[in-house]
């Protein structure tokens, strides 16, 4: 039977973007100095079970923690129609800045698992406290390969009306509701891209993905696996396979668990730079 979660004071995360707006977000000081930070995916919450079920082992067994709902999701306000990726890129940079003080665990999920790296690569004062990086299913360059290089999900017929519209309308994949976006999602996002380019990240990224993922393709991870400098050579990302691991790897869930174990409890030293 699991430990019931300790209950660790929380402090709101004071999340403001350059245009006024705000995002809802919690800290919760633990025993470690490293900070964990969940990046949660698209159309998802810090409420959902994911956030719940990470925060809750983080809790029981006292680590620093720290999650918040990007720009127009959970309590965040704004119409989810006007998401932008590089709205969502300011407000973990904002995350990250507020912690700065202490060692950075990020661990990203499905869209949050891109911002994580994109944020990396694009913010690099912030992107010196990072000591590591664990990546679910990291949905990079999102926008691109699924609302503009899908044709299950948008022809180039639907692509030039979104266009000419300013909006369309869509269904999630989970539950099939309805939900729309703005065409400038599409502009803004790809300027994000990072897979033809990765960059370099003086930090060890670990990426867990199914081979059996019909959102995002595993061969995503392998493209910046196989391109991405990471910790002091080309190739240098962890990609732990998981056979025929779904894009939620919920059942997999504790093995991931383990690896922040890891992370958590490692000398600080080891995690040196």
């Amino acid at each position: 039977m699991s430990q019931p979660a300790r209950r660790q004071l929380k402090t709101p995360l004071n999340i403001i973007l350059p245009d006024g707006a705000k995002c809802h977000g919690v800290y919760y000081p633990g025993d470690t100095e490293l900070v964990g930070i969940f990046v949660h995916g698209f159309r998802s919450s810090v409420v959902h079970t994911k956030a719940r079920f990470f925060r809750e082992h983080a809790l029981t067994n006292g680590y620093s923690w720290a999650h918040f709902d990007l720009p127009c999701h959970g309590q965040s306000p704004g119409a989810f129609r006007s998401f932008r990726v590089s709205a969502a890129l300011l407000a973990l940079r904002e995350v990250m800045r507020q912690l700065a003080g202490a060692p950075l665990l990020l661990l990203g999920s499905s869209l949050g698992g891109w911002l994580s790296i994109a944020a990396a690569r694009e913010y690099l004062d912030e992107a010196r406290n990072i000591a590591a990086a664990v990546l679910l299913a990291p949905a990079f360059d999102f926008i691109q390969h699924y609302f503009i290089d899908n044709p299950d999900i948008t022809s180039q017929r639907q692509l030039r009306q979104w266009k000419l519209d300013g909006v369309r309308g869509f269904a999630d994949h989970y539950d099939d509701l309805p939900y729309e976006l703005e065409y400038g999602v599409v502009t803004d996002g790809v300027r994000h891209n990072l897979l033809e380019n990765p960059g370099q990240f003086n930090f060890p990224v670990t990426i867990f993905h199914g081979d059996a993922d019909d959102i995002v393709p595993l061969a995503l991870s392998r493209k910046f696996t196989a391109r991405a400098h990471v910790d002091g050579r080309v190739g240098g990302a962890d990609l732990r396979v998981i056979a025929a691991g779904d894009h939620t790897l919920e059942s997999h869930w504790p093995r991931i668990t383990a690896e922040l174990d890891a992370i958590f409890r490692r000398p600080p030293a080891a995690r040196a730079r």
